[in-house]
């Protein structure tokens, strides 16, 4: 079957059709992946998007257009964004949650960050950087349509999964999935950092840690840092220095825990979990009825509970790491952290090192469908988890 017979079922096709389509171009993919000009038939479909009619028809090109995406994403990267955003704001749920579902494919031209001792191509580098600033530059539009479709009527609702069915949530939704890791984050704070501070001389500049209480903040950062660059010693020395400042910091600790995890320490692992773990009941003296991920403050610990439902796991007290993987699920239904796939795998007879892997798979191959049937299959007798609606 070739592409254009595949982009003519989707457009017109009958569901089962569909399916065999699907399944089709995603071996034609996998064959092909490098063969971009194998794909550019479906540029051409994408500019004329608005003759199919069915709803289930461009569904189903949106979902399949995960495929051509990650072989046309980085040199054709500004059609294929201007597509997405422009589907984005479809007055379809249906739609804007196919588009959302494909546009994450585009992820492999997002920031690969580098140290500067790194032995790095000056070609290389231009990538990188080149790849780094289209990425910063797409996270800023999509705040740009935020702004322009927010309404008043929004300001009620304190969390992304609370809002109504609408292209402002649906962006929403698509900028907490292109920030939903910390150093695309970074990556783009520092970006709109030194737009904001171009042309101020040093005595203009904001003070980002203006009380004492606060640099703990700034350890922990430059710790994390570090950390990403194996340099297990700075990065201890850090969070040491955020934990003389405060000892009850979760953050420092969930950063000690990675520091030992990283050294291959398994008792300071442990002892570093349980501390962090402490020291969050001892913040919570109960359980709040959300802690969502959104909220900066709440990652430190939403992390710490993560890490001791997996020591529990890890030694065999399934339902104590069954009741914190639930409680996670609960408090924060969005799930960034993946709580989902580790649940399921428990269930499955998973240890948390082999769902890690399956997500190393995924993120390797961009195809993260092994993970996701596993989630569903277990979820089918468990039921644990739920997908947010748009």
């Amino acid at each position: 079957m070739t592409v254009e017979q595949i982009i003519q079922i989707l457009k017109a096709g009958s569901r089962n059709e569909i399916k065999i389509a699907k399944a089709e171009l995603e071996k034609t993919w996998h064959a092909n992946c490098r063969n971009e000009k194998l794909f550019i038939p479906f540029l051409a479909e994408m500019e004329n998007f608005h003759s199919v009619k069915n709803i289930e028809n461009r569904v189903a090109f949106l979902t399949a257009l995960r495929w051509p995406f990650l072989s046309l994403g980085e040199t054709h990267f500004f059609l294929c964004k201007d597509f997405v955003l422009r589907i984005l704001q479809n007055e379809s749920g249906q739609v804007r949650q196919a588009i959302i579902s494909s546009a994450e494919r585009l992820i492999p031209i997002f920031p690969l960050r580098f140290s500067e001792h790194q032995k790095v191509s000056r070609k290389r580098r231009r990538v990188i950087d080149g790849n780094e600033l289209r990425f910063c530059e797409l996270v800023e539009e999509v705040e740009n349509l935020i702004r322009e479709h927010d309404h008043p009527k929004f300001a009620r609702y304190d969390y992304i999964s609370s809002l109504p069915p609408s292209v402002y949530k649906s962006l929403q939704i698509f900028r907490s999935k292109l920030l939903r890791s910390e150093a695309r984050e970074n990556a783009y704070l520092e970006y709109r950092y030194e737009k904001d501070t171009q042309g101020l001389g040093k005595d203009d500049l904001p003070r980002l840690w203006p009380t004492q209480s606060e640099r703990k903040w700034d350890h922990y950062y430059e710790g994390m840092e570090y950390l990403s660059m194996e340099d297990t010693r700075m990065a201890r020395m850090l969070f040491g220095k955020a934990i003389e400042m405060d000892e009850d910091f979760v953050a420092a600790y969930v950063g000690m825990t990675a520091v030992a995890r990283t050294e291959g320490d398994s008792q300071q692992e442990k002892k570093y979990t349980k501390i962090a773990y402490e020291k969050t009941r001892k913040h919570f003296r109960n359980w709040p009825q959300e802690m969502y991920w959104g909220v900066l403050e709440n990652r430190q610990y939403l992390r710490a509970i993560c890490d001791r439902a997996i020591l529990y796991q890890q030694e065999g007290n399934l339902p104590d790491a069954e009741r914190l993987y639930r409680s996670l699920l609960r408090l924060n239904p969005n799930d960034n952290q993946g709580v989902r796939y580790l649940i399921a795998g428990m269930f499955a007879g998973l240890a948390p090192e082999a769902v890690d892997r399956l997500m190393d798979k995924g993120n390797r191959l961009q195809n993260w469908d092994e993970l996701e049937r596993l989630v569903a299959r277990q979820n089918a007798r468990h039921y644990f988890w739920k997908e947010p609606e748009l």
